[in-house]
């Protein structure tokens, strides 16, 4: 069943997981939508487009559904094939991959963001390469036309720019790199924080004598804000 607040589900690898790190995107999201959406951190270090698909319907299981969802891989698919690395995923598979997760993730979230790769520093990270992960974010911009969803060319975005600071070890957002991306990924979003509705009238609207009664429709109605009502 749907669960009363809206809900936004951050579906991706390590770099999703760090969202919720201080400054992290996913945090940010979070306090700006605070008390109006539950924001999810489904990250998970290390995965893949491969590798993340059995998670698919225990993330994203049927009727429940969510205001907006993320889809964040690549990072590690683009990773060049080593005897000590499993992660690599040849670039039509990622395509491929891409796809059904967004299909899949289309069926319960009513705004689909996908989200390509950011650059990377060779010299840090040796078996990974802007030339290849430049090929992975253009499929990743194929599959967001072709599956007609938001996206965010992280890796086009950054690429003009002082992309090194915006990394902490290379390959990971660091506080301006996170920054960023919350930034591109609001003015990605179709609605605005201030369009979507708070659950429960604000403290001053709660009438102390009889808490109950500011909760009904009647009283949501007269409120000078948008205000979910209860189910």
């Amino acid at each position: 069943a749907d669960s009363f607040r809206s809900r936004f589900v951050l579906f991706g690898d390590s770099i999703t997981q760090q969202s919720f790190s201080e400054g992290g995107w996913g945090a940010r999201l979070a306090d700006g939508f605070a008390r109006k959406v539950d924001v999810l951190n489904r990250g998970y270090s290390g995965f893949t487009t491969v590798t993340c698909q059995p998670l698919l319907p225990h993330v994203f299981p049927a009727g429940v559904s969510n205001l907006l969802a993320t889809v964040f891989f690549g990072a590690n698919d683009s990773a060049q094939p080593a005897a000590e690395n499993n992660q690599h995923v040849p670039l039509p598979a990622y395509e491929s991959n891409l796809s059904l997760i967004v299909q899949h993730v289309k069926q319960t979230s009513k705004h689909v963001v996908l989200i390509a790769p950011p650059p990377v520093d060779k010299a840090r990270w040796p078996n990974r390469s802007n030339d290849t992960v430049a090929l992975y974010a253009a499929a990743a911009a194929r599959v967001a036309a072709k599956e007609k969803v938001l996206f965010v060319n992280l890796y086009e975005l950054m690429l003009p720019l002082d992309w090194h600071s915006m990394l902490n070890d290379g390959l990971h957002l660091s506080k301006h790199g996170n920054r960023f991306v919350f930034e591109r990924l609001m003015e990605c979003l179709p609605f605005r924080e201030i369009d979507l509705p708070f659950d429960f009238p604000g403290w001053k609207e709660m009438n102390p004598a009889d808490p109950a009664s500011s909760l009904r429709p009647d009283a949501i109605d007269k409120l000078p804000y948008p205000c979910r009502k209860l189910l």
